[in-house]
């Protein structure tokens, strides 16, 4: 069994504790701002592409005190002292996910790669096999997404959606059953797919 699972995660409003200011925070610390969280950054320094998010970070701009700990719903730490690190996951408050730059091992959770091209959105990860891989593969899923034409299946299929899940007539199940029938080729590929589906949603709702 694999001790992680893929997961999309809802950080909105979620405070973030990072200790370090240096260019591992800086890669990864917007991704979370992006997404809504509330930073505070421990640092004596800040990386320049850190200073360039003031004031959407909070710096405090000092060392860490000794046995300090936090209680904030995430502990980023990414400073280049190992002691410190580990004695940081050693007092962390019980519930707080932990990111731990010094050991993937050691923390709960990873930063995949991904591939955006709206709407799709795909988290790409290794395993630690080989990460310098991840280029490659992104590059090979991109071009096999433009080769099956997923873009233009999913600005048809959602306005199919909100046709079918705001159709008046059809249950739940009926509406499980037609959704699932029009994300096959059989209606993606169909000449006529606003007949062929108007003729589905007549015989699901008589």
């Amino acid at each position: 069994m694999p001790d992680r699972i893929p997961l999309m995660v809802n950080v909105r409003e979620r405070s973030v504790t990072c200790v370090g200011g240096g260019k591992v925070a800086a890669k990864r610390i917007p991704i979370l701002i992006e997404g809504g969280a509330t930073v505070t950054i421990i640092s004596p320094t800040l990386h320049e592409n850190l200073l360039s998010l003031l004031p959407d970070v909070v710096w405090e701009k000092r060392k860490m005190t000794q046995a300090e700990t936090f209680t904030s719903d995430i502990l980023f730490i990414s400073t280049d002292d190992s002691l410190l690190n580990d004695e940081l996951i050693a007092r962390s408050a019980k519930g707080q996910w932990i990111y731990a730059a010094h050991d993937a091992k050691k923390s709960d959770f990873h930063f995949p790669a991904v591939l955006e091209e709206p709407p799709v959105c795909l988290s790409i990860h290794t395993g630690g096999a080989y990460p310098a891989y991840l280029p490659k593969i992104k590059s090979i899923l991109s071009k096999a997404l433009h080769e099956a034409n997923v873009h233009n299946d999913l600005k048809i299929l959602a306005e199919v959606r909100q046709m079918v899940l705001n159709h008046p007539s059809l249950s739940r199940e009926q509406r499980t059953e037609l959704l699932r029938a029009c994300a096959t080729d059989a209606f993606l590929q169909h000449p006529e797919k606003d007949q062929l589906l108007m003729r589905w949603i007549h015989e699901k709702s008589v």
